[in-house]
């Protein structure tokens, strides 16, 4: 039986490419891939390579092991997988996920605590959809910049409701 960790981890964390978000292809995966690959990508090492079983992403998305395997086979480009033999004859599968490039303002972190904590598995298709997303714009670049310049010289006047 699966165990979550009773000390997670809160340093480690993936990168992940905002352009997954701008490109929309995060819009377009079905809602099994999206929760599929948050709990793929905290394996991750540092090259994009991990190995854990359907089973152990089923229980950490908080899905069937069906589903599971049906997010990841329909998650390409986003999750590239393919079988392998060890060396004792037994076949497993290789996960790969896009490295995020060293360029300013181009990665947004997901935090391994998120799923160690079993809270992953607990939100619904569309928080976990949201979740990726709202990370993903929450770039504060040049648009973020200008959009809150914008915010600053508005008059809230009307907005702000007065205590009783």
């Amino acid at each position: 039986m699966y165990k979550f960790p009773s000390k997670p981890n809160l340093e480690q964390y993936w990168r992940c490419d905002n352009m997954i978000i701008k490109t929309k292809l995060w819009a377009k995966m079905p809602k099994s891939t999206k929760a599929c690959y948050v709990p793929i990508a905290i394996h991750c090492n540092n090259k994009g390579r991990c190995f854990p079983s359907a089973r152990r992403i089923a229980i950490q998305a908080g899905i069937d092991q069906k589903t599971a395997r049906g997010g990841i086979n329909k998650g390409w480009p986003l999750i590239k997988s393919e079988r392998y033999h060890t060396q004792n004859k037994n076949t497993g599968k290789r996960y790969q996920l896009e490295i995020c490039p060293d360029e300013k303002g181009r990665c947004f972190s997901i935090d391994k605590w998120l799923v160690e904590t079993g809270i992953w598995s607990q939100l619904n298709p569309g928080s976990k959809a949201l979740y990726i997303a709202m990370k993903g714009l929450a770039f504060f670049g040049k648009e973020g910049a200008e959009l809150y310049s914008i915010l600053e010289d508005l008059d809230y006047g009307d907005y702000i409701v007065s205590e009783r």
